[in-house]
């Protein structure tokens, strides 16, 4: 049996539903011995996701918080929702992770990584040679949704059809 150190660096995208999950998922990594890393875009969207990371830093000392500072977003916004705009600068800034991942001791394991930004990360990590793994939060109707894709891959419809699911979407 190893005695290395499992090294976590995870990267929640914003929002209290994208966030939570991954606090979440960091306690039981925590639980299991691993020593974690948390990459926090900053500033946060909502108090609430600041005073969340606040409490859940206090009540897990141990866990490694790097701050990942984001360039202030486009003047005008180019959307009125700011998780939108966040999630947009988030994938526009991942260049900017390489050297704070590399510099990080002991060396990481695994990344973990949200659903947003998997596109930009996963070229990052590979370069890297570092195991990517998606956090994929949804909602019971997309689970529902996604779940059905292999009935719909063995069934004959057109594109235009309306494509039925077995969860009524509200």
């Amino acid at each position: 049996m190893s005695n290395e150190i499992v090294h976590v660096a995870m990267f929640p995208s914003a929002g209290m539903g994208h966030l939570t999950p991954f606090l979440r998922l960091a306690t039981l990594f925590l639980n299991n011995n691993c020593k974690l890393t948390l990459i926090i875009p900053l500033p946060t969207v909502t108090h609430a996701e600041s005073q969340l990371l606040t409490h859940f830093h206090s009540s897990f000392p141990q866990v490694n918080l790097i701050p990942f500072h984001l360039p202030p977003p486009p003047s005008p916004p180019i959307s009125g929702d700011p998780i939108f705009v966040r999630v947009k600068t988030l994938r526009e800034s991942t260049h900017l992770l390489p050297p704070l991942i590399s510099s990080l001791s002991p060396p990481l394991t695994v990344f973990i990584s949200d659903i947003f930004l998997v596109t930009p990360l996963l070229s990052i990590t590979q370069k890297l040679s570092l195991p990517n793994y998606t956090l994929f939060t949804s909602s019971a109707s997309m689970f529902s949704f996604v779940s059905n894709f292999p009935t719909l891959a063995h069934s004959k419809f057109d594109l235009s059809d309306e494509i039925h699911i077995p969860v009524e979407l509200h």
